[in-house]
This record gives structure tokens, C-alpha cells and sequence, in this order.
């Protein structure tokens, strides 16, 4: 039986602070460190190594995961490496649970930074920064790396201008989970999914129910704004930026449809989104929240909420699902919702450093998926089943845990240019726009895609 919390792991850990971690940092970072030079003006010194060194080694590990996380990391993860490569590598770990990029630029610049840092998400802008070291040569000279066998959606983002600056850690799936109570309750099968956003609009005017005086008192979806904006380009086989030539795609035809097909839902489910608006703002959360008490059928979902769910509410029965495909969508849709390892700049280790991070993705990810906190990124790896998940989904617990985590496979590349960050808040920015008609979804489009293009100059290279 795992503890209970109050928040889902990702609300803890954007929410978490170690006093000590912060001090040690504040100490370190200089009030106003200079900012690196961007990583290709340092590409010819990456793979440098110390004249000579004396084993065994320490290496200084920055991670954001804290309190129960970290200390199941120390004990499930970071103990067998030590084990592993006793005499050789110890690994000094230290939690970082809020603003770990920018602490990472700042101790870099400092010629402070650690050596190894974990737990992040834009891998690639942090290198464009000048915070990682590009790893192409220890992954050419390597008998171990599979890149092969990485979710390839994940390793598409530690790339930046032909360069591999680190790997994925965790893979995680996000998509719906649906109150199975609810569905039947409705005449609807709940592991029947949708395959189109008409066939979900349809089900969504099922599930959902208006008091006497018009207002909303059950909910299908409402996550108008997900952690990845794109999901809206991607239902409908669109996408926001070609990985091939570097262009930003915002504002394609595909990317409208896309988008507006969520707009429609919204209007023709709720009859008025405020509505919706106004369920949302009216909600309470956790134990508390719509879902659980059963005034919400359907809601936005990683790989570790099943268990959150089944601590806040045992008796809520739930089945995931894909996102539907839009028009011109060709499959259902999953989110990538992990994080990336990598290698500092001016690490003092970095052959033992690499040595690090190449067992953690091979190795280190699946004793960290065994212990019950997200999915590992090896294809063939896929099934891990969780401990109270038996308790979640029965006999077919184990069929649910391949299926998720190979759900991966239909995820698009996120954070896979350096100002994905600035588009997502932009998207969100112009579609809450959109989405109240207060701009048309071409409008609202044009304007991120050239705010995003205006912030993407920043990373150009002099010269180039």
C-alpha cells in the first residue's frame, strides 16, 4: 500500500521546495551570472577529458524529484548503480524541486554546475544555452546505448542542429481516463473509444447534465489547455515545428482544423463554454475534485494517475483511452510527458558522467518503472506492472501496463526546439482567445506562429 498524498506527483513536485537544496544553490549562483555561450560555439571541447583521474569518483547529481521520490530513487535506482560500479562511481544526489533550469544555466555560467542533472523537460533550449555538453562521440565509441530501442518520439528532443545533448529519462503517456460508472450508467461501453471527435461529441452529450437553472453539474471533458498544446495540431495529423527543416509549422491549415475541432466540441457539448468555465473554476481538487465525486466522466491523465486516483477514490472505477483523430487525423493520439538526462558543461567527470547517464536510460529507468514511478523508454521493456495496479484493473492489469507504455509509440516529439516552452504558453495565450470567440483560430495562429518565430531568432548562432 503506497502513502497517501494530497497532490498527484506532478502538482507535488511543481509545488515542493527543499529549504537546504535551495540555500546550497542560492549560495552557489552569483546574482547576476553571465549567460553561457550557446553550445555549438563549444561543441569542438564536449568531450575533453581531465588529464587524470583518481577512482573512485563522486558525482554531483541534480534531479527535481523530492521527499518520497527522491528517496525512492536513492534506494531503487541510484544504490544498484553504486553497486554496480562500487570502487569506481558514487553518485552524490541532491533534489532541486523548483526552477531547476534556470539554477542549471546559473551554476553553469558559475562554473558550479553539477555534473549530471535530471528531471526536466526542454533538454534542447538548455543546450542551445550553453548548459549541456553534445554526447555524439561517447555514444559513437559505445558497446551499450541502443538508441534503436528508445521511444524514438523522446529521443527526438535531445537532439538540437544534428547534435545529441543527453537521453530520455521516464516516458511517460498521457491521454483519458474514463469513470467506467458513469459510462454505463449512460448506456455507453467505457472501453469502447472513440475513434473521431464527432463520435466523442456524441458521447460527451450523454455524460454530461445541467441543473434546473441551466448550469453544468456533470462534466465529460473540460481540459481546454493540457500541458501540450500541440495535441490539438496532432489529433489532426499536424504538427507545430519540422524536425527535418527546422521550420516552425503553427499556423498550417491541418493546425487550424485541428484546433478548431476542440473549439467545436466545447460549444456544441456545453451549448456555451462558459459553462464549462464556470464548472472548472467551481471544482474542488484531489479526494474533492469532479472526477472522484463523480460530477466529471472523463479527465486528462499520465501514467500515474490510475494510482493517485485509486488512493483518492477506490470506489471510482476507471479505463483509459486515446485522444480521437480529428478530420484529417490518420490514428488516435497520445502526449510524451517524461523528462531527459544529461551531461553539464564543465563537468568535472565527464567520461564517468556519461558512463552515468548511459546505465540510467539502459538500466536505471526500468528499476525505476518497477518501482512504481513512470514509464521506462525501451520499447521492449514495455508491461511493467505496477504494484496496486491489480487492485486498479483487475486480470487485465497487465494488458493495460503494455498498452499504455506503447503508447509512447503514437506520442509526437515535445520540447524538440529550443522555444517550445514560449510556443506552448503562447498557444495557450491565443487559443483561451480562440476558444471565446474572441479571435479566429487562423487569427489566433498567425500570431503565435510569429511571436514563436521572433523568439526563436534568439537562438540562432552569429554567423551562421
Amino acid at each position: 500500500m503506497t502513502e497517501r498524498r494530497e497532490f498527484t506527483r506532478r502538482d507535488f513536485l511543481r509545488l515542493s521546495s527543499i529549504a537546504t537544496a535551495s540555500a546550497i544553490l542560492a549560495a552557489c549562483a552569483p546574482a547576476a551570472a553571465p549567460k553561457p555561450p550557446p553550445a555549438e560555439e563549444v561543441k569542438e571541447k564536449v568531450v575533453e577529458k581531465p588529464a587524470e583521474v583518481k577512482e573512485p569518483v563522486t558525482l554531483e547529481y541534480w534531479f527535481c524529484w523530492s521527499g518520497r521520490y527522491a528517496d525512492i530513487q536513492r534506494n531503487y535506482v541510484l544504490d544498484p548503480f553504486e553497486k554496480q560500479f562500487e570502487g569506481r562511481i558514487k553518485i552524490h544526489d541532491l533534489p532541486v524541486p523548483s526552477n531547476i533550469k534556470q539554477k542549471l544555466l546559473t551554476a553553469v555560467a558559475a562554473g558550479e554546475g553539477p555534473d549530471v542533472a535530471n528531471c526536466f523537460g526542454d533538454l534542447n533550449s538548455l543546450a542551445a544555452e550553453g548548459a549541456f555538453m553534445a554526447i555524439d562521440d561517447y555514444v559513437a565509441a559505445s558497446d551499450i546505448i541502443e538508441l534503436d530501442a528508445i521511444y524514438q518520439a523522446a529521443l527526438k528532443a535531445c537532439y538540437w542542429r544534428g547534435s545529441l545533448y543527453g537521453f530520455p529519462y521516464n516516458c511517460s503517456s498521457e491521454l483519458l481516463l474514463f469513470n467506467r460508472q458513469l459510462f454505463e450508467e449512460a448506456g455507453l461501453d467505457p472501453e469502447k473509444c472513440p475513434e473521431t471527435w464527432e463520435e466523442f461529441t456524441e458521447i460527451s452529450k450523454k455524460l454530461v447534465e445541467f441543473d434546473d437553472a441551466g448550469n453544468l453539474a456533470r462534466a465529460a471533458y473540460t481540459t481546454w489547455f493540457p500541458r501540450h498544446l500541440p495535441l490539438w495540431f496532432w489529433i489532426n495529423g499536424g504538427d507545430a515545428y519540422n524536425t527535418d527543416t527546422g521550420e516552425l509549422t503553427i499556423n498550417t491549415p491541418r493546425n487550424v482544423e485541428g484546433m478548431q475541432t476542440v473549439i467545436d466540441y466545447a460549444w456544441e457539448v456545453y451549448g456555451d463554454v462558459a459553462k464549462a468555465d464556470e464548472f472548472v473554476a467551481g471544482a474542488g481538487s484531489a479526494a474533492e475534485g469532479p472526477f472522484c465525486t463523480g460530477t466529471q466522466a472523463m479527465v486528462y491523465a499520465g501514467d500515474w494517475d490510475p494510482s493517485t486516483y485509486h488512493e483518492w477514490c477506490p470506489e471510482v472505477k476507471i479505463w483509459p483511452c486515446y485522444f480521437p483523430k480529428a478530420p484529417q487525423g490518420d490514428k488516435p493520439v497520445a502526449t510524451y510527458a517524461g523528462d531527459y538526462i544529461g551531461i553539464l558543461r564543465g563537468a568535472k567527470y565527464p567520461d564517468h558522467a556519461y558512463e552515468f547517464i548511459e546505465w540510467m536510460v539502459m538500466t536505471g529507468n526500468l528499476l525505476w518503472t518497477k518501482a512504481g514511478v513512470d514509464t521506462n523508454c525501451l520499447g521492449r521493456d514495455a508491461g511493467v506492472v505496477r504494484e496496486d495496479w491489480p487492485d486498479i484493473f483487475g486480470d487485465r492489469a497487465a494488458e493495460i501496463a503494455k498498452w499504455w507504455a506503447q503508447a509512447a509509440v503514437l506520442a509526437k516529439p515535445v520540447q524538440h526546439f529550443p522555444a517550445y516552452a514560449f510556443m506552448n504558453d503562447e498557444l495557450a495565450r491565443v487559443f483561451d482567445l480562440a476558444i471565446h470567440k474572441q479571435m479566429t483560430v487562423q487569427e489566433a495562429l498567425d500570431e503565435a506562429q510569429a511571436n514563436t518565430l521572433e523568439e526563436m531568432d534568439k537562438y540562432v548562432v552569429p554567423g551562421e
